[in-house]
């Protein structure tokens, strides 16, 4: 069993099987697909102005023509949907449901959001990394992670309460999702293409039970925060035409199948969290700082890698808000678009997590790692087998006893299971290479910088074209009088 879950791993192995399809199927809609969120907000910790990710797979493709918007998202669309709320109670207080929220979301009429097409944009490995990237992760396990007592080892959670152990296998599950997707889309310095890497996801992942099962726990929280929509009858009073309830309801109704509904302990039982007499402070601070981890994605300095964190804490919390404040068919609830489009996504972006592991469980069976890798196990890596499930998960985990004169590097296990271990997980060493392979890495680098110039002076004229005509229009419309002036940002990226 995934620890806290009514499910094993080869349970939601086959769930995921079943609903991908339709999942699929409906990331790529126009609802789905894009999303709406300002890339540049500063971060609200720390100075942000050092740091920034000089790779172009750092960028952000995002919409600067507004026709290019689908229809569904267009503002004459978006007034038909009120103010995007369901299960809204007369005269309860908008601002009240807003301090429920797990996730600090930005303001609708925020100047500098923009819309960006995910399908357009992929996760992936971007370069980004290094003390940047360590001192935002060390700031969400060491600062806002409920701490273990004095005198424990580092990382031990198992003498937290049960609500505290939740938040930080919900972050560590978040962690270890990221780290399988930038590993299955690894950049090969040697030929220029993405492609999975196993090595660096056994040191990230692999190698460590818990986080492969805190991400199919995370699997378990948002699939039964779907089923909660449907179950409490969400779906049919969400702001979506026809064809996009029956879509969302049958991925749903495909994920809950062959799960037994009758007890409220299927899948995640979260009727047991917050019932001590701290319950109410407790559960505001549960949220507090999951809404700070939320906030600290606007320290990541590469915007892609922004972009997708900022998605998926999103859904999280939404995912959360769900679980833990809608309790019964009555309650109101305040879902607004972007947390809608999270949500789904960020389900999907677990999809994948669970789908990788089983391709990178297949690459082990066929050559396992020659450097910084436990050994083989004797037995087939049937991770996903329901019986086997725990040896295969003790054969990824280098805190397990080994017999084999071949061992995991000591660097790997010398590393503590828990967040110490999580503050060293930024962008590896590329480590010795021949000169052949230093010269050709040297040579693509700087054919990708020259190509970079070029193509910014051959897009230059359009840029300042377009930008001619914003501000021209503005002039007028002030010459005129129907806009009053005020100032206005431009960002030009070349």
């Amino acid at each position: 069993m995934v620890p806290d879950t009514e499910v094993n791993i080869g349970q939601i192995v086959d769930i995921n099987h079943e609903i991908k399809p339709k999942l699929v199927e409906l990331v790529n809609t126009d609802f789905f697909k894009y999303y709406k969120l300002n890339l540049w907000k500063p971060c609200p910790f720390w100075n942000g102005d050092e740091g920034f990710c000089k790779y172009k797979d750092c960028s952000v493709d995002f919409i600067t023509d507004w026709s290019q918007v689908p229809d569904i998202w267009q503002p004459d669309q978006l007034g038909k949907l009120g103010d995007n709320t369901v299960h809204k109670d007369k005269g309860q207080d908008e601002n009240e449901l807003s301090s429920n929220d797990y996730c600090a979301l930005d303001k609708d009429d925020d100047d500098d959001l923009v819309y960006v097409n995910l399908i357009d944009n992929p996760e992936r490995f971007t370069g980004y990394g290094g003390q940047q990237s360590e001192s935002i992760w060390t700031a969400v396990y060491d600062e806002n992670c409920f701490q273990p007592n004095e005198g424990s080892q580092l990382g031990q959670v198992e003498d937290l309460c049960l609500e505290k152990q939740i938040f930080y296998r919900l972050v560590s599950g978040l962690h270890s999702s990221i780290s399988t997707h930038l590993t299955n889309e690894y950049l090969n310095l040697k030929n220029g293409a993405y492609e999975p890497n196993l090595k660096q996801f056994m040191i990230k992942v692999g190698y460590f039970t818990e986080r492969i099962q805190n991400l199919h726990l995370n699997y378990v929280l948002v699939l039964k925060s779907l089923i909660k929509l449907q179950e409490y009858n969400v779906i049919d009073n969400l702001p979506l035409d026809d064809s996009l309830k029956a879509g969302l309801s049958g991925l749903i109704s495909q994920g809950a199948q062959g799960i037994n509904q009758s007890s409220d302990d299927y899948l995640f039982n979260e009727k047991v969290l917050f019932q001590n007499d701290q319950n109410d402070d407790l559960k505001n601070e549960f949220r507090d700082k999951f809404r700070n981890v939320t906030r600290l994605m606007d320290c990541v300095h590469c915007e892609r890698c922004k972009l997708w964190g900022k998605l998926q804490t999103t859904g999280y919390g939404t995912a959360l808000k769900i679980l833990f404040d809608l309790k019964n068919p009555n309650d109101s609830i305040n879902l607004k678009r972007v947390e809608l489009v999270a949500l789904v996504n960020t389900f999907h972006r677990l999809s994948k997590s669970v789908e990788r592991i089983e391709n990178f469980e297949k690459l082990y069976k066929i050559q396992p790692p020659t450097q910084d890798r436990a050994p083989a196990s004797s037995e087939s890596l049937g991770l996903f087998d329901n019986e086997d499930e725990q040896n295969l998960l003790n054969s990824f985990s280098v805190d397990q006893a080994v017999t084999s004169s071949k061992e995991a590097p000591e660097e790997i296990k010398s590393k503590p299971v828990g967040k110490a271990a999580y503050k060293q997980n930024s962008c590896p060493s590329l480590g010795s290479k021949s000169i052949k392979e230093a010269f050709h890495e040297e040579l693509h680098a700087f054919i990708d910088a020259i190509g970079f110039i070029l193509n910014s002076y051959r897009t230059l004229p359009k840029l300042l074209y377009t930008l001619f005509l914003v501000k021209s229009s503005e002039l007028w419309d002030i010459f005129i009088g129907t806009q009053r002036h005020r100032d206005t940002t431009y960002r030009v990226d070349l």
